[in-house]
């Protein structure tokens, strides 16, 4: 009972389901080894040290370096203030603070269209880059159709003739990709199966072996398996998060290892595999730890406090929920686990105060 109850629930999970995967796995990527700079260098230091925040998957201490990005840039370069608030729609959009997310969004885009004509043509990878952002929110919100059709102007942006978009080398092909896989997660989402995984399949196709298409391939891989361990399709799941683990195992990429540890952890619990489970579980925290990789190592303890409700060891599961609701500051996770104590102290038939703080 508690373990098909523990599966309906997403708070053991990657955090909610972000659909286009960039905000998950390929910017982490973008903002850290290869670091997608703004057109024009950002001399601030409080610009860059939100990039190496996010890259760090530090996501909560680039939340609060975003804005004070934004108070030091200069507002007359607009098209550094429009990529900074883009880099601040994904984070806040990571740490599930969507209407912060969506503020900075139509930020972005109020910068972007107050340039000329001829200046927002050369920009199109931003304008690319800035509709997947915004689809993602929409579907986080359910607004399906709006959020397929925002991927599908994004997608007749890569194709069209022009020659800036043809000369620009292998990203827009990962861009076409990312796209591609926004929409066949709406799908699977939505119950089209057939056409989710022809997209997903077409989606791959887009990419090669280079080092950064590697990157976007860990990402959807990773991202559809998470998706189908929502749907509870947990035996599927492990063939995808496998493929992404041995990408990022052999990146040395540990932020995004650690995350599809994470997912592999929820499937083999899916599966009744405690055991297994455990292993993943403990892993992340291992990683999480050594890289102060903090709401990774919390999630990792949550996952751990449900395999201890499994077992009936209630007190257990309390102890290392009170361990969690104390390193995290989120307010959605902390709602979560403040929640998930009750239900345990509960369980246990007397009283055991939540440390709050």
């Amino acid at each position: 009972m508690f373990a098909d109850f523990l599966d309906s629930s997403r708070i053991f999970a990657i955090p909610k389901l972000k659909l286009p995967f960039l905000i998950l796995v390929f910017f982490t990527y973008l903002l850290s080894v290869f670091g997608q700079e703004p057109s024009k260098p950002v001399e601030d230091s409080p610009c860059k040290a939100t990039r190496l925040a996010s890259g760090q998957g530090n996501f909560e201490s680039a939340s609060r370096l975003i804005k004070q990005c934004l108070e030091s840039g200069s507002k007359a370069d607009v098209l550094a203030r429009a990529e900074n608030l883009l880099l601040g729609a994904e984070i806040e959009f990571y740490l599930e603070n969507d209407r912060q997310a969506a503020d900075y969004a139509a930020l972005a885009e109020n910068q972007y269209t107050s340039l000329a004509e001829e200046n927002q043509r050369a920009l199109w990878l931003f304008s690319v880059k800035l509709k997947k952002v915004q689809a993602a929110l929409k579907a986080e919100k359910g607004e399906y159709q709006p959020a397929i059709s925002l991927y599908k102007q994004g997608l007749a942006i890569l194709a069209s003739p022009n020659a800036l978009v043809q000369k620009d080398g292998g990203e827009p092909h990962r861009l076409k990709a990312d796209l591609l896989s926004g929409v066949s997660l709406i799908q699977l989402k939505t119950g089209l199966y057939s056409d989710a995984i022809a997209n997903l399949e077409s989606a791959l196709a887009e990419l090669t072996d280079s080092q950064n298409d590697n990157y976007s391939r860990g990402g959807i891989l990773n991202e559809f398996g998470h998706l189908l361990n929502e749907q509870r399709s947990h035996r599927q799941a492990i063939g995808y998060l496998e493929k992404s683990a041995e990408i990022w195992q052999q990146k040395k990429d540990w932020f995004n290892f650690a995350m599809t540890q994470q997912n592999l952890a929820v499937a083999f619990r899916g599966i009744g595999d405690y055991k297994q489970a455990q292993s993943y579980f403990e892993r992340v925290r291992d990683l999480a730890v050594k890289n102060k990789f903090v709401e990774l190592d919390t999630m990792s303890l949550q996952g751990l406090a449900s395999l201890e409700q499994v077992r009936g060891e209630y007190k257990k599961a309390v102890e290392i929920l009170q361990k969690a609701l104390s390193q995290t500051t989120a307010s959605v996770r902390r709602a979560e686990i403040l929640w998930r104590l009750s239900s345990n102290q509960n369980l246990t038939g007397e009283s055991i105060p939540a440390r709050a703080n």
